[in-house]
């Protein structure tokens, strides 16, 4: 789901993240529900925090790039595909990285 511009409809990909419906184009099942839980964990960690959502943007709470590069190596490890640090800066919650994985596997 995109709203005006391309970007993600994060409203809509959070309804569907809380239903446990589908999330991106090739449906959500366990694997996919535990790829947003494994990357909210990621940023807690990554952050040291433990207050991390689905929508908590990493440049907002502290996160710099070396800390990004870190996230991208790990999710990508998590998802099974290759993150760029680009890709963490164009998706920088949990929510918009999880549905930008799971495209990049579809």
């Amino acid at each position: 789901p995109t709203a005006a511009g391309g970007r993600p409809d994060l409203a809509e990909l959070e309804r569907r993240a809380a239903a446990g419906g589908t999330t991106g184009a090739g449906g959500a099942d366990d694997a996919d529900g535990q790829l947003l839980a494994d990357l909210v964990e990621l940023w807690n960690d990554v952050l040291e925090r433990d207050d991390v959502g689905p929508q908590a943007n990493f440049f907002e709470l502290g996160g710099h790039s070396l800390l990004a590069a870190k996230v991208a190596q790990r999710s990508g490890k998590l998802a099974g595909v290759r993150v760029r640090l680009a890709d963490v800066f164009a998706n920088p919650t949990p929510l918009t990285l999880a549905e930008h994985l799971r495209a990049a596997r579809a």
